[in-house]
């Protein structure tokens, strides 16, 4: 099989094989305690083959598996030729590699690596990351997602700059085509961004267009969002005036808004 496309793998015998891989990630995660194997259960479509030459592909892969480290297989004592009856992981790194695959603790180790230029100012990446070690996704994503994250901040960094600027109320689109060159990136990154605002992982989702308000940011086809203050005639248009006002004689950087 070395040197042939994962492709031409027997179909059975990789997805039995995937499902050891998965076994073994759970198990290094410490979410599963039994060591990872394939018995009975998960051989039952292997023994119901009624073809020689089906039943000769599947064992093809396995023993080939085995010859190369990331497997062993358990065959009847009194019986070498008859069929499979329990399979062992031998090595995870060599049955990953086999399957063209990437152990579930390299992605997050690697997802780590990638957002450690941002973990310092939004510590929470620390606890997405540690979720993502224990096999749980944060807001349906996982270490796989680790650019949409980086990208989060970015939009963050980004939006709080402009309101640094005195541009308090930025169209969404508008500031995702300027950082993005994508009209709808940041809209598709509202959840992550949440995430990183509230600096928990377990807050309930907000709404979006709450979310992208505290960033300055709206929706134009939802029309300019009020704050939610004690004096609801206040919103950002008011704002904006007010460092428009301000700028023009010459104070610098955001003023907050003044209430009552």
């Amino acid at each position: 099989m070395r040197g042939r496309d994962q492709a031409d793998m027997d179909p059975l015998a990789r997805k039995a094989l995937l499902r050891l891989l998965k076994s073994a990630d759970r198990h290094e995660a410490g979410v599963a305690a039994r060591r990872p194997a394939l018995t009975d259960s998960a051989l039952t479509a292997y023994k119901a083959l009624r073809s020689l030459r089906e039943k000769e592909e599947f064992e093809a892969v396995m023993v080939h598996a085995q010859v190369e480290g990331a497997i062993k297989i358990q065959r009847p004592r009194h019986d070498p030729q008859g069929f499979i009856e329990r399979i062992e992981l031998a090595d995870l790194g060599k049955l990953a590699l086999l399957l063209g695959e990437v152990p579930h603790g390299m992605l997050v180790a690697q997802a780590r690596r990638e957002l450690s230029q941002f973990a310092e100012v939004y510590p929470v990446l620390h606890d997405v990351s540690a979720c993502w070690e224990k096999l749980k996704n944060v807001r349906g994503s996982g270490p796989d997602d680790a650019a949409q994250w980086l990208m989060a901040c970015e939009a963050i960094v980004y939006a709080r700059s402009q309101v640094a600027l005195g541009i308090v109320e930025t169209p969404v689109r508008d500031a995702s085509s300027r950082l993005f060159k994508d009209s709808k990136r940041i809209e598709h990154l509202v959840s992550r961004i949440d995430v990183l605002l509230s600096g928990n992982v377990e807050d309930q989702a907000r709404p979006d267009a709450e979310v992208l308000l505290e960033l300055g940011l709206y929706r134009q086809d939802h029309g300019m969002p009020k704050r939610t203050t004690a004096a609801p005639s206040q919103n950002w248009r008011t704002a904006r005036h007010v460092a428009s006002h301000d700028r023009g004689t010459g104070t610098t950087g955001a003023l907050p808004l003044q209430i009552g």
